[in-house]
This record gives structure tokens, C-alpha cells and sequence, in this order.
């Protein structure tokens, strides 16, 4: 699985989640509630040069 850099960290966490689950339930694992967390604030550093294309590439397309 590929992902664009310009694609939150949050989303792409969720992708692999929901992937692990559904594995899951196509072996036989029953769906339970899911239960309610709490909000992290991590944030994630990238090297400048990553950082400029990402910019970039959010420029172009917003024009």
C-alpha cells in the first residue's frame, strides 16, 4: 500500500486499522462495540525538502 505525503497521518493510521479488522473478521473474529478514546495530539516532523513538495503540490492544485 502506497500512500501521498500529503495524506494525514491520522488517515493513513485509520486506513491500517480498518485493514487489521477486517482481516480479522474474514478469519472468523466476531465485530464488538468499539469503544470511545481519547484525542492524541502528535505531530509528526518532515525534512524540508519533503516539506516543499508537499507545499507545492497543495499550491498547484488549490489554483
Amino acid at each position: 500500500m502506497v500512500f501521498n505525503a500529503s495524506v494525514s497521518s491520522s488517515v493513513v493510521l485509520e486506513v491500517l486499522v480498518c485493514g487489521v479488522i477486517q482481516q480479522l473478521r474474514n478469519w472468523g473474529a466476531e465485530p464488538k462495540a468499539e469503544l470511545d478514546g481519547w484525542r492524541e495530539g502528535i505531530t509528526f516532523l518532515m525534512s524540508k525538502g519533503l516539506r516543499m513538495k508537499v507545499l507545492s503540490t497543495s499550491l498547484k492544485r488549490a489554483l
